[in-house]
């Protein structure tokens, strides 16, 4: 399969391919080929190209493989059931327990340093409100299973927020104003805590959390 791969990638060498297309890394840049030459070519023979890759090598180029058959900008991107249950299988199993490595992780944050995503406009915010409210809203009618409490419990216990993030959280807030509570959500409030009692297990661990806030102030 990569002698049919290095074929391909030397007649688009030769014959360079002039309408639309794309670049493609001779070497793949997840197999070390960052700085290698790029070679222009069609849609069909990228995806092409990319197929043989994951035939041939498997792992990184299985992600690859597997973007390009789920990505509509390839028309090309037609596979039998069986290889797709192959790639589909194959892609699970690399992400499963995939980490980023040191130095991914550092270029994906200098990647992003400085870019800031621009604002939501009224309209937007609006839409997503609309998108996620009532039944379209995918905790709806859910009520989480006491197992489940438990675990965000014990996954809770024990934090505690550092000085530096408490200070950066009240420089965000300072000057800003909540807006009141409407008389809808004071009654709802009321409501939803009459009756309740907290555990002596429960009062014992806020008097503990607010003896800490007093030590920290």
């Amino acid at each position: 399969m990569l002698e049919r791969y290095r074929k391909l990638i030397e007649h688009y060498v030769k014959n360079p391919h002039n309408g639309l297309g794309e670049d493609h890394h001779i070497l793949p840049v997840s197999l070390g080929g960052e700085y290698y030459p790029k070679v222009r070519l069609s849609h069909r023979a990228h995806y092409v190209a990319h197929r043989m890759l994951w035939k041939a090598i498997g792992g990184k180029m299985t992600t690859a493989f597997h973007f390009m058959t789920t990505n509509k900008r390839y028309p090309d991107n037609r596979i039998t059931s069986k290889e797709y249950a192959v790639l589909k299988e194959e892609f699970v199993r690399h992400q499963t327990g995939y980490k980023h490595t040191a130095e991914s992780k550092k270029k994906m944050s200098e990647a992003k340093t400085g870019e800031n995503r621009k604002p939501f406009t009224a309209e937007h915010k609006k839409n997503i409100s609309k998108a996620q409210t009532g039944e379209k809203n995918h905790q709806y009618g859910k009520t989480p299973s006491a197992e489940h409490k438990k675990k965000i419990s014990e996954a809770n216990m024990g934090h505690e927020t550092s000085a530096e993030t408490r200070k950066k959280i009240g420089e965000a807030k300072t000057g800003k104003k909540r807006k009141p509570f409407s008389a809808e959500w004071k009654k709802n409030l009321s409501a939803s805590a009459t009756g309740r009692k907290h555990s002596a297990e429960t009062l014992k661990k806020m008097r503990e959390s607010h003896k800490k806030r007093r030590a920290i102030v």
